[in-house]
């Protein structure tokens, strides 16, 4: 018979598997972005590792444990290596060539080794007891193979965040709700491990990782829904973009501000973030005609600190699956063009 715990542990992993395999399936088929496949098998690792989880706490034989045990630890490195490379790559990194990526992926297949050899050797785990209350788990000892695999996944969890938060502090679109949320999910989901080595769990015997898991993936989840992860945003611009000449603004589908670059922010008085999300035409009045993306002005001036400045206006729609997901809008500064021109019909 199942017990309280059993169904609020097993609920919780459950719902995570669903979760994980849910956010895999609209990341591969319906998101645009361009690590949209590295997000989708990250997911996915995610949920494989919840429904072994799910099966260990409902399943009692010592037999099926004694399989999803060394499945659990293999899954476990495997997200860790799937992480970076994600990060990797929406921090506008090559996986491929990245020298980071190499150095964990030699790492993992050492670990890998380790896990899949696991019923012929005890330096994964030092010692191995099955429980069956308050439901079915099996209460693992350290042993080194274990030690090097928890170092693995904290540097992997310490290193992506690292690199999520360099690129997030360059940024202005809500970089520190997004950099808070993935900070406090990371915290959040060490947690759960850290209390388990030390006992101070409901069920002391268990190891509650996958339990950080779930609040970290609600916590993922959150941010995609709410701060736009993974959606049309300027946390994966190009540094040329953001150091360019010539003033940008991103806007999405409704005209409202999205992103824009220093240039942007010298040409229209008092623009910062807090502007992000304010239709274009009600930060930058002078600027209303380019949130019409059909008939934009093809030149527009604006003033300067000591004269009036004139830009040819170029507006480019960010594609979304047959209908625009927003616009770049980019100005480019012809006031010496209009002086010279003006010049020569004085002269004429």
């Amino acid at each position: 018979m199942l017990t309280a715990l059993a169904i609020i542990y097993g609920g919780v992993y459950l719902a995570t598997a669903v979760l994980t395999v849910g956010l895999g399936y609209w990341a591969e088929r319906h998101a645009e972005f361009g690590s949209q496949h590295w997000f989708a098998g990250l997911m996915w690792g995610l949920g494989a590792w919840a429904l072994v989880s799910t099966v260990g706490v409902f399943v009692s034989s010592r037999t099926v444990h004694a399989v999803l045990t060394p499945a659990w630890a293999a899954i476990a490195v495997t997200v860790g290596l799937l992480w970076v490379v994600f990060v990797v790559d929406y921090t506008n990194g090559d996986p491929r060539e990245s020298r980071l990526v190499g150095l964990f992926a030699l790492a993992y297949v050492g670990l890998l080794a380790v896990t899949a050899t696991m019923p012929f050797h005890d330096l994964y785990y030092g010692e191995v007891t099955f429980h069956t209350r308050p439901f079915p788990h099996v209460e693992t000892g350290f042993g080194p193979g274990r030690a090097a695999a928890t170092s693995y996944l904290l540097l992997c969890v310490t290193v992506g965040l690292r690199r999520l938060w360099g690129l997030f502090v360059t940024t202005r679109y809500q970089s520190r709700q997004q950099a808070l949320v993935l900070f406090v999910a990371v915290v959040v989901g060490v947690t759960p491990s850290l209390l388990s080595m030390h006992g101070l769990t409901p069920v002391p015997t268990h190891n509650h990782t996958v339990v950080g898991v779930s609040a970290f993936v609600f916590a993922i989840t959150y941010t995609v829904h709410r701060h736009s992860l993974v959606d049309l945003s300027p946390v994966g611009r190009d540094i040329a973009v953001a150091e360019m000449a010539d003033p940008l603004f991103v806007l999405d589908a409704r005209g409202r501000l999205v992103d824009y670059n220093e240039a942007a922010g010298q040409v229209v008085t008092d623009l910062d973030t807090g502007a992000i999300g304010t239709p274009l035409s009600a930060v930058a009045p002078r600027l209303e005609g380019v949130a019409e993306p059909d008939d934009p002005p093809s030149e527009l001036s604006l003033p300067g600190e000591n004269r009036e400045s004139h830009y040819s206006v170029r507006v480019s729609a960010v594609d979304g699956g047959g209908s625009p997901q927003g616009y770049v809008v980019l100005l480019r500064d012809i006031t010496a063009l209009r002086e010279r021109e003006r010049e020569l019909e004085a002269t004429t």
